[in-house]
């Protein structure tokens, strides 16, 4: 994106606007992978990250689909 990301964060104690700032984040995650091929250094992200980002995408479909919130 050429602007900034704005999201908000729901929890018990009320909202936060959560703002980051505009990046290439494919290129990011190519120029980190690749250095960490080449140190011969773990990944940043491992695969519970992966997992995780899994279950946050089918909370907010299932979301989506009810209309209501899904707790993880």
């Amino acid at each position: 994106p050429k602007e900034p990301t704005r999201t908000w964060l729901y929890t018990k104690n009320g909202t936060e606007e959560i703002i980051v700032d505009a990046v290439d984040q494919y290129r990011l995650q190519a120029t980190i992978f690749s250095q960490a091929v080449l140190d011969d250094t773990a990944v940043p992200a491992d695969m519970q990250d992966a997992v995780n980002n899994m279950l946050v995408i089918e909370a907010v479909i299932k979301s989506a689909a009810t209309g209501k919130q899904v707790t993880l």
